[in-house]
């Protein structure tokens, strides 16, 4: 059980990224990290540990940008350290994943596509998205992401991941695993549950088993694998979620 929280926006991110992923410790805090895309760069931070390491980091370290995406993390596969804590980039650091659940054959994945190009020792599970969508994107990332999605893998999953290239662009997938869509005004958000997003927004749609969402600061696209366009309204939340500040203990029982 992992969190994950994504934001396309005309301001900057790395606070709202932040403070979703305080509402998601009680899923994962074995460590935490995100990464932003700002003038053509993708910047990843990643800390062991709770989200209050993540945040001391990154205010050292000044990281921003108007797309991010962000995850806290319960170990499965691979140990609980800085260099398996998500976002995982692909090996040319064009493309940054993150990415809940456990794809239970990804050896098997990874060995039938040995031949499509260099790839990096893999720890973890997750490593398999950054690396495979990056080889399939040859189109756009809601392409890459529908091919890769559609291939023979197993177990339940949700990700979203963004590029380097298209600075406002994020993309998120669901596989049995639940995943939200925040509609905010010029700000779209990505979250494992709302109460990640409710802080920024209370319209949400909750995609549906196979479904991909495209999203920009001023629209959300939506397609199933064959990539057809799926309209979805938005519902309204009314519950609030807690406050997203530093705390200095936090409890819970998964």
């Amino acid at each position: 059980m992992c969190g994950i929280i994504g934001c396309a926006a005309r301001r900057d991110v790395a606070d709202l990224i932040l403070g979703g992923l305080r509402q998601l410790e009680y899923r994962g805090y074995d460590s935490a990290g995100l990464a932003v895309i700002r003038d053509g760069a993708l910047l990843v931070v990643r800390r062991e540990g709770r989200i209050d390491n993540l945040a001391g980091q990154v205010k050292v370290s000044g990281v921003d940008g108007h797309t991010g995406i962000g995850h806290t993390r319960w170990a499965t596969h691979g140990a609980p350290s800085e260099k398996n804590a998500h976002p995982h980039a692909d090996g040319s650091g064009n493309l940054a994943v993150v990415h809940n659940g456990i794809i239970e054959n990804f050896r098997e994945v990874l060995h039938t596509a040995e031949g499509e190009g260099p790839r990096v020792p893999l720890e973890t599970d997750s490593e398999v998205f950054a690396h495979l969508v990056q080889e399939h994107l040859k189109a756009t990332l809601l392409d890459a992401v529908r091919t890769f999605r559609s291939a023979n893998y197993a177990g339940p999953t949700r990700s979203a991941s963004s590029p380097h290239d298209h600075p406002r662009l994020l993309v998120g997938a669901r596989r049995d695993s639940p995943l939200v869509v925040g509609r905010g005004k010029g700000e779209k958000f990505l979250a494992s549950d709302a109460s990640a997003v409710l802080e920024y927004t209370s319209d949400v749609v909750y995609l549906d088993d196979g479904e991909i969402a495209e999203l920009r600061p001023d629209g959300v696209r939506i397609v199933d694998l064959h990539g057809k366009n799926v309209r979805r309204d938005s519902r309204r939340v009314e519950w609030v979620a807690r406050p997203s500040g530093p705390r200095a203990a936090f409890s819970t029982s998964c």
